[in-house]
């Protein structure tokens, strides 16, 4: 929506997941953690400048020369710079958090089949759609994750 293109910063829910009703505001009154993978927000915006200076600080004394790709999930590189770090500031600058369900339309659901993007096409609570395997956890073969944008008329989102 137009309105959201105008907001200083705005980032997802992911705990708990939630969902609008039809007509109901996609913007949330209450979230534990957001998804830091969901993060829209003018250039220096405070929270952005204050996680990313948090993260590069915490890296510059604990990050090895050659880390091993679980780095992060082991000595706790999320509470920095992860979804923990990323709520913090942003209840601290006052981020606009939106439902669960405008990017992630379908979790919880078991059936791939579900999730098909043009099951979402004409929901208006549905902004964009992520399809992704969760490639930051000590998996076998990471997979990279994607987003679809699901309106017809493709708006441009600058996330930085």
């Amino acid at each position: 929506p137009e309105w959201l293109l105008r907001e200083e910063a705005f980032s997802v829910c992911q705990d708990p997941f939630t969902r609008p009703r039809e007509g109901e505001s996609i913007v949330l009154d209450g979230c534990n953690q957001t998804a830091n993978g969901f993060i829209g927000a003018r250039p220096h915006h405070p929270a952005l400048q204050s996680i990313l200076s948090t993260a590069v600080e915490f890296a510059a004394e604990h990050v090895p020369a050659a880390p091993d790709p679980r780095f992060g999930i082991d000595i706790g590189f999320f509470v920095h710079s992860g979804p923990v770090g990323w709520t913090v500031e942003a209840m601290r600058h006052g981020v606009t958090i939106l439902h669960s369900h405008t990017f992630l339309p379908c979790k919880g659901s078991k059936l791939k089949s579900d999730c098909v993007v043009d099951r979402f096409r004409n929901d208006s609570r549905v902004l964009g759609m992520h399809k992704g395997a969760a490639s930051w956890l000590p998996r076998a073969k990471p997979k990279v994750g994607k987003l679809k944008l699901t309106g017809k008329k493709k708006q441009r989102l600058v996330f930085g």
